[in-house]
């Protein structure tokens, strides 16, 4: 929102935010207001977002999402499962099915890789 019009651009009257025209010289402020409006929404620019590989409909496979999330679901379980949980509520929310699936799958993977030593041992223990 353009910042409000407090001096009058013909004589330099101080006027409120809310005049319709200048008090002293009757230059129309509204004229001036959408001037400066245009002005500034022609200098506005969107700032450049980072690119994003997949995403953004529900069929599209973000593949490189899904090898990070499974490389730390087999490197480190823990973070893998919490990471992956993350990811999939962010694509859930984002209502990308696909990747939420994926996403999941990892967080599965990760708590096999977690629980896989208990399940070896009290196999090989025979508990």
């Amino acid at each position: 929102m353009p910042r409000a019009v407090t001096h009058c651009p013909d004589c330099g009257q101080r006027v409120t935010p809310f005049a319709a025209g200048c008090a002293v010289c009757g230059a129309d402020l509204e004229a001036a207001r959408k001037a400066r409006a245009a002005r500034s929404a022609k200098l506005s620019f969107e700032l450049p977002r980072a690119p994003r590989f997949g995403g953004g409909t529900t069929g599209r496979i973000d593949w490189v999402h899904i090898a990070v999330a499974v490389l730390v679901a087999l490197a480190i379980p823990p973070v893998g499962l919490l990471l992956g949980l993350y990811w999939a509520s962010r694509r859930h929310r984002d209502g990308e099915t696909a990747m939420t699936v994926a996403m999941l799958a990892a967080t599965a993977l990760a708590a096999a890789a977690l629980l896989a030593p208990v399940w070896f041992w009290s196999h090989l223990l025979h508990i």
